[in-house]
């Protein structure tokens, strides 16, 4: 395992959008160094939690220009919204109608600006490797929605402001892919071959927050373990640690249909077939991923036994 070098922690203000799985991490270690932690949530009892950890909490939708008023001025944004669909609008407008607001209310007051996107903006479906500059033409919501955000902050963001991570699928405790799912099953699928592109979550964390603190010398980078692996091989990782058999050729879910039992594969994240390259990212970051295998990061986890 390749061990990952320490960033020097600066004191700095920091807008959060998006305080989830990632952006909730991303501001626990940014505030060890005694960072001003801002995130916006449309949740009182989420607010009251962020206060208590001693996060100034802003309650507030930023698909709801009325809500947000007039955001503080803070060194530096992170934008870690989920991608997923949103009622009512297209794909296309879920992050830039977002977008769009969040600037009125920041009014020009916010430094770097970092934006978590998705490889879901790639549809390359033969394996092939694909880098920053492979052509996006996303089929699914939410790369659709990523790739619109991106374009729209290209427009927008100063120059040398902007740093976009196109992050590869998050795993770590409490979201290991399909974990749960196969658990009910008595076998499992291990024919798909086509490759998988993961990122543990606490080296997606320190990705995030050096693209905060440090200038680099590009805008856009590609963010995952560096080692894609055949969907077969994830699969058959789990079956083993799960203690479920691998030999049959497809999934039995454990319920009926009628006197049928139904037939499935495991879900896919994205229905393309690709290989991401890190290579930017590995010439210009200083971080090196803690997990470069996802076994050792699933381990890690302490929740497959």
């Amino acid at each position: 395992m390749v061990s990952a070098r320490p960033i020097e922690k600066k004191t700095m203000s920091i807008f959060i959008v998006g305080c989830g799985y990632l952006g909730e991490r991303v501001a626990q270690e940014l505030s060890k160094s005694g960072s001003a932690i801002h995130v916006l949530t449309r949740q009182p009892e989420k607010a009251e939690a962020f206060r208590g950890r001693g996060w100034i909490a802003h309650l507030g939708d930023w698909l709801d220009p009325h809500s947000l008023g007039t955001l503080p001025e803070t060194d530096a944004a992170l934008i870690a919204v989920s991608h997923r669909a949103v009622e009512g609008l297209p794909p296309q407008q879920t992050h830039v109608h977002g977008l769009e607001n969040l600037w009125k209310a920041w009014r020009g007051r916010v430094g770097r600006v970092v934006y978590i996107s998705t490889t879901g903006v790639y549809s390359q479906d033969t394996g092939q490797w694909v880098d920053e500059d492979s052509i996006c033409q996303p089929t699914r919501p939410g790369g659709i929605a990523a790739l619109a955000a991106e374009h729209w902050l290209q427009n927008h963001v100063p120059s040398g402001q902007l740093t976009v991570l196109r992050m590869a699928g998050l795993y770590g405790p409490g979201r290991i892919p399909n974990a749960e799912r196969l658990k009910l099953k008595t076998s499992l699928q291990s024919s798909d071959h086509t490759f998988l592109n993961l990122l543990h979550i606490d080296d997606a964390t320190h990705y995030s927050v050096e693209a905060l603190q440090i200038p680099h010398r590009e805008s856009l980078y590609l963010v995952s373990d560096g080692t894609p692996i055949p969907r077969s091989t994830y699969y058959d990782f789990l079956a083993e640690r799960l203690g479920l058999p691998t030999s049959e050729p497809v999934v039995i879910e454990s319920q009926t249909s009628g006197n049928s039992e139904i037939v499935t594969r495991p879900p896919r994240r994205s229905e393309s077939n690709k290989r991401i390259s890190t290579k930017r990212l590995e010439r210009d970051f200083s971080y090196r991923c803690r997990f470069p295998d996802f076994r050792n990061g699933i381990v890690a986890c302490g929740e497959l036994t």
